[in-house]
């Protein structure tokens, strides 16, 4: 895809008796000549490249592309067209964030929301851990024990000792945010 290339630099080299010259880019420390072009068609291009982007060069299988006097790369050998419209896109969504933001740095500092999930109570905890007999109320396993809400929080569920059963972490994991009925095991 499109990559901004920012160790990138286009110069143009005057002839000494005449206006044509050398077209250099240079990528990161290296420097390529791109041809020779006269100082009024360098100029020109470096206008165009304003309002449309221009391929500069090809090297090693990236193409060079400048627009807006910033220069990019790609190697799946898009089109003018569709670089535009991608250099384009970024630009608008780029825009869009800036705006948001600014209106909503003018509305102030943004209330904190409460998630609604309220950790269980620690008599509610111990009541449960005994009621189960600290062990998975599915398997009867003791190892990786925790809390599971019968009925989700995110369902309407609550964090009374009703609500609450110990089961082991696989259990747990099986039964995921579903209202499963398991078969308990009996105690004892």
């Amino acid at each position: 895809m499109l990559r901004k290339a920012d160790n990138v630099s286009l110069e143009h080299r005057r002839g000494f008796w005449t206006s044509n010259g050398d077209v250099i880019i240079t990528v990161g420390r290296k420097r390529y000549s791109i041809g020779k072009f006269k100082e009024q068609v360098f100029l020109e291009r470096l206008a165009a490249q304003m309002d449309y982007p221009m391929l500069i060069t090809r090297i090693n299988g990236r193409r060079y592309w400048q627009f807006q006097n910033k220069f990019y790369w790609e190697s799946e050998g898009l089109k003018s067209s569709e670089v535009h419209a991608l250099l384009v896109m970024q630009d608008q969504r780029k825009r869009q964030k800036i705006e948001t933001a600014t209106r909503n740095f003018a509305l102030g500092p943004a209330p904190r929301i409460a998630t609604g999930r309220r950790p269980i109570p620690e008599d509610v905890k111990v009541y449960v851990l005994n009621r189960d007999a600290g062990s998975c109320r599915a398997c009867g396993s003791t190892a990786e024990i925790q809390y599971d809400h019968i009925i989700p929080l995110a369902m309407g569920g609550s964090n009374n000792a009703e609500n609450l059963q110990i089961l082991c972490g696989p259990c747990n994991r099986s039964k995921s945010a579903g209202l499963t009925v398991r078969r308990l095991r009996r105690p004892g």
